[in-house]
C-alpha cells in the first residue's frame, strides 16, 4: 500500500486511525442531532449525512485494512461527545452543535487533502483518489452545515 519509510508510515497510520474516530463521532452525531431537531428541516440533511458517514467509514476502513490495520468500530469517546453535544443543544440551541459539527468537517477535509497527496506521492493513486472523495464529501459537509447555520430559525 504505502512505500514510506516506516515511521513516516506509522504516522500517517496513526493519523488514518484518528480520522476514522472523527468520522465515527461524526456518524453518532448526525444521527443523535436528527433525532434532537426530528420535524425540522435539517432533520432530513443530517439523516443523510449520517448515511454518508457510514460510507465514509467503509472507504476509511478499508484503507487501514490494506495497509494492515485493524480498524476500530466504535469509539466510547467520540459516543458520549457526540451526545453531549446534542444534550447542549437543549441549552444553547442547534447552531452551537451544527457550527461545531461544520468545523469539524472542514478539519477533517484538511485531513484527507494531506493522505492525498502522501499517497499520490508514493505512487498509490487508487488510495489517493479514495481520500480525494473523502475531502470533498467531508467540504460537502462543511458547507451545508455553514448554509443551516445561517439560516437555521432562531427557535430551535
Amino acid at each position: 500500500m504505502m512505500q514510506l519509510e516506516e515511521s513516516d508510515r506509522t504516522r500517517v497510520l496513526a493519523e488514518m486511525s484518528g480520522a476514522l474516530r472523527s468520522e465515527l463521532g461524526a456518524r453518532t452525531a448526525y444521527a443523535s442531532l436528527a433525532w434532537r431537531l426530528s420535524g425540522t428541516e435539517v432533520e432530513g440533511v443530517l439523516r443523510r449525512m449520517h448515511a454518508e458517514e457510514d460510507e465514509a467509514i467503509e472507504i476509511l476502513c478499508g484503507l487501514l485494512k490494506r495497509a494492515g490495520v485493524s480498524p476500530r468500530r466504535w469509539s466510547l469517546r467520540r459516543w458520549a461527545a457526540a451526545w453531549g453535544l446534542t444534550f447542549a443543544t437543549y441549552l444553547t440551541g442547534a447552531r452551537f452543535a451544527l457550527r461545531t459539527c461544520g468545523e469539524a468537517e472542514e478539519a477533517v477535509s484538511r485531513w484527507y487533502r494531506e493522505f492525498e497527496r502522501i499517497f499520490a506521492e508514493v505512487g498509490d493513486k487508487e488510495s489517493a483518489e479514495q481520500f480525494a472523495r473523502l475531502s470533498r464529501l467531508k467540504q460537502l459537509h462543511a458547507q451545508t452545515l455553514d448554509t443551516w447555520v445561517e439560516n437555521l430559525p432562531r427557535a430551535r
